[in-house]
């Protein structure tokens, strides 16, 4: 009787490899940007309200080889050097800065009017967010009525049953989890107040 291995061998399975230079690109590297004051506000606009950190707004940026190209072109038409600038310096990956000299350098612009035009291509997001903050508003007012009436009722509930009784505690259980769900909504909703002075057209 052969006598079974107390530990069976591992499926043979091939397993991709990164290479190094996939590796060094996808590294953090610090790059400094001198960029228009309402460039910084966009992207700060950008990244509260879709939850994105610069590093992935950038790769975002360079994800589309042929779209850059064509932000490149525009780029072209940005005169920056007579607006007022500000240096600022964010994380991003290896990759996303060499793509952005590169397309740069090919098309003979500033690598800060390519991010410039870059952000102003993702203006109609800010627009599309502008509207979705505005209903986030109104239903939060709305909701801020509804709570009262929660507020109320459980008054009643308390008054003509008594503090202690089985229906006033479930209704204190449901009011606790309602308050609190409104306290983080309307929390989310000041975060993203920044979006509503911002103008899109320019």
């Amino acid at each position: 009787m052969t006598k079974k291995s107390a530990h069976p061998k591992a499926p043979d399975v091939s397993l991709p490899r990164a290479s190094a230079t996939e590796l060094r690109g996808r590294q953090s590297i610090r790059v400094a940007f001198k960029l228009t004051p309402r460039c910084i506000e966009a992207m700060n606009i950008l990244g509260s309200h879709l939850r994105l950190k610069p590093k992935s707004l950038f790769d975002h940026m360079v994800q589309e080889p042929e779209t850059l190209q064509v932000i490149a072109a525009r780029a072209q038409a940005l005169d920056l050097e007579e607006k007022p600038r500000t240096a600022k310096t964010y994380v991003i990956s290896r990759d996303a800065a060499e793509i952005l000299d590169d397309v740069a350098r090919s098309h003979s612009v500033a690598r800060d009017a390519l991010v410039e035009a870059s952000v102003q291509h993702l203006v109609p997001l800010i627009q599309k967010e502008q509207v979705r903050h505005s209903s986030r508003k109104n239903l939060a007012a709305r909701m801020a009525h509804h709570l009262d009436d929660g507020r109320q009722l459980l008054g009643e509930m308390v008054g003509d049953l008594g503090d202690h009784d089985p229906m006033c505690d479930q209704m204190r259980n449901v009011m606790a989890a309602y308050e609190r769900a409104y306290a983080t909504l309307t929390a989310f909703i000041h975060k993203g107040d920044n979006i509503e002075g911002f103008n899109t057209d320019g």
